[in-house]
């Protein structure tokens, strides 16, 4: 819940394991036992998991959500959200928004 509800903070291992009164190296190895990755993957993949939602449900620009995810570049949202989903955020989007629209017909 804290990194959902910071997602646009830069969110570093230290600092969020500090909230907890937790070392991060302790924190770190709490997200490989419980959850099977990186303390910076979850991390990562949250932000990509609200920015693809932003793509899909508002006119938002890329840059805006970049910003409201995070990340400190559109180039590097860019690279990491193409890695994690398989397009880029504008293809992203255009693709939902044509799948949206189309409609299945039998024959």
């Amino acid at each position: 819940l804290y990194i959902n509800d910071n997602i646009t903070s830069p969110l570093k291992l230290n600092d969020v394991a500090s909230q907890f009164h937790i070392s991060g190296r302790h924190l770190s190895r709490k997200f490989v036992s419980e959850l099977g990755v990186s303390y910076s993957e979850y991390v990562q993949n949250e932000k990509v998991q609200r920015a693809a939602a932003l793509l899909k449900t508002t006119d938002l620009s890329i840059k805006d959500i970049a910003k409201q995810t995070g990340f400190k570049t559109v180039h590097y949202f860019t690279r990491v959200f193409h890695s994690v989903m398989g397009s880029p955020p504008g293809i992203f989007r255009l693709l939902y928004v044509d799948s949206k629209t189309t409609e299945y017909t039998e024959n």
